[in-house]
């Protein structure tokens, strides 16, 4: 923290992963580290990213491998704005965790974020979803592309389908306060796709028999006034849902306010029979794709949306061309076929058909 600063043309690093409590920004105060904007921020790379950026002369480059929170979410939005300030281009890449990480010891989702000279213009890859095997190329494959989002919003990371998400964020969206509860429930973490449910999915002991317990992870959905959840659960469920959850996500966290803009873009279809039909065919054939996990001695219910993708394509591909968005299918489901690598490892019971009863307990 003592060297002069814009000093440097090359800067390269990956700084410490430190949790920053209140009292932390307080002992580091203390300790001469002040006049950082980023001190309020939750993790000490934020301040080391700061003075990393003064380090770097204007002209020069600057690149750091920091969490993936970075391109997501409120938390680090004091960084976004001091990256922004600097008339950087930016060029912003994130990579998750499982199957494969970028680091073998350390278990994080990790955002890569290189600035150069030039206009303050921001580009973005897909989220990076990824195996072993793939590892050894993933950076030679990187593919950039104009991040659609304005540059106060955290980047929006949808590779290929960046033009249907530009589409998307057009979505007129309704103030909170006019939203009601629905019957629909999303879990609060998930790998591989949107973990949407019809309703709250049981909790059942290690015989299969029902338990009191609630998920505490699983939250009702929050719908417009004349939504059609049967609707809404198609749209999360498809390869629409989770190319929009992966693009404005971290690849775990699902945040119910992230996941507004694909339903909202459809308001005027909402009444379309066809649609609906097809919509009601996802929801049947998404039950009979009913999955078990057991964790800590309890088995939970869900559904494996991506065993159902005939059917869910069908809705989507149809929303798409009710929507004059049809030209952008081909790029969604090249997007599908570079970020989808699920891993059903976790599941103890696969006779998804049979499992379908276990909504009625």
């Amino acid at each position: 923290f003592s060297i002069p600063p814009d000093a440097h043309l090359i800067v390269v690093g990956n700084p410490p992963y430190i949790k920053m409590p209140k009292k932390s920004a307080l002992e580091l105060k203390a300790n001469g580290v002040v006049g950082f904007s980023t001190l309020a921020c939750p993790n000490f790379y934020a301040v080391c990213y700061e003075r990393a950026l003064s380090l770097t002369h204007q002209m020069g480059r600057h690149s750091f491998v920091v969490m993936l929170n970075l391109s997501f979410g409120d938390d680090f939005k004091v960084l976004r704005e001091v990256i922004n300030n600097r008339a950087n281009t930016q060029w912003w890449s994130t990579y998750d965790q499982l199957p494969q990480g970028l680091f073998a010891v350390a278990a994080v989702r990790n955002t890569i974020l290189t600035l150069g000279p030039g206009d303050v213009k921001r580009f973005v890859t897909h989220h990076q979803i990824f195996t072993a095997a793939s590892r050894s190329w993933l950076f030679a494959a990187l593919e950039y592309f104009t991040c659609p989002s304005p540059l106060h919003d955290f980047p929006v990371r949808a590779g290929v389908a960046t033009d249907l998400a530009s589409e998307l964020l057009n979505s007129k969206i309704v103030p909170d306060k006019l939203l009601r509860t629905g019957k629909i429930v999303i879990k609060a973490t998930s790998n591989y796709w949107v973990p949407v449910s019809p309703k709250r999915p049981p909790v059942l002991d290690l015989d299969f028999k029902p338990t009191k317990l609630k998920d505490k992870k699983i939250s009702e959905l929050k719908i417009e006034k004349d939504e059609p959840e049967t609707f809404t659960l198609a749209v999360l469920s498809g390869k629409l849902g989770f190319m929009w959850w992966q693009a404005r996500g971290d690849g775990l966290d699902v945040i119910q306010k992230t996941l507004r803009e694909p339903r909202s873009f459809g308001k005027e279809l909402w009444k379309s029979e066809s649609l609906l039909q097809l919509a009601n065919l996802v929801l049947s054939e998404g039950l009979k794709n009913t999955v078990v996990n057991k964790y800590k001695g309890k088995n939970y219910v869900s559904i494996r949306w991506a065993g159902i993708r005939k059917t869910s394509d069908a809705f989507d591909k149809a929303f798409l061309d009710a929507a004059n968005l049809g030209e952008h299918w081909r790029a969604l489901n090249i997007h599908y076929r570079q970020t989808m690598r699920s891993d059903d490892s976790r599941q103890i019971n696969q006779d998804t058909e049979k499992n379908a009863h276990l909504w009625n307990l």
